[in-house]
């Protein structure tokens, strides 16, 4: 029989061990190693770690556009990130059309009636959200 971790031949050890070692090193080395494999094997990558986000899942970046944008050509956060989400919501890349149009503007491109009405329904939701969120601040204040 041989130790399972160096290969040494072991002799005069009882045989219903499942794993033989020659020495305690040789048993703490081999304890070492298969946990260190373990923690490899959970950090290893292949094609199967690999999602291809769907363009209608593009929605879950628009925050770091919007800010990526608003800092970059001086505009409020609020006002591009409710821009993008109007121009996603009718399918029109923002990149194609309010960045040109509305952070660059390029007053060649004509202005485009479905996301300007998606705008304000946009706008009208985010304002209705922030007044029922003001009010609901306002009952918990008072409450106390």
């Amino acid at each position: 029989m041989e130790c399972e971790n160096c290969g040494t031949p072991i002799t005069n050890l009882p045989t219903g061990r499942r794993k033989q070692f020659c020495r305690d090193a040789c048993r703490k080395q081999y304890r070492r190693n298969a946990n260190a494999s373990k923690q490899q094997a959970s950090t290893e990558y292949s094609a199967d770690n690999i999602k291809i986000i769907d363009p209608l899942e593009d929605m879950r970046w628009d925050w770091k556009l919007a800010e990526t944008w608003a800092y970059q050509y001086g505009k409020d956060y609020d006002f591009v990130y409710r821009s993008i989400r109007a121009c996603r919501e009718v399918g029109v890349a923002p990149e194609d059309y309010f960045k040109p149009r509305y952070l660059e503007d390029d007053k060649s491109i004509p202005i485009n009636k479905e996301v300007c009405q998606a705008s304000r329904r946009v706008q009208a939701d985010w304002f209705r959200q922030a007044q029922a969120d003001s009010q609901s601040e306002g009952d918990v204040q008072t409450t106390h």
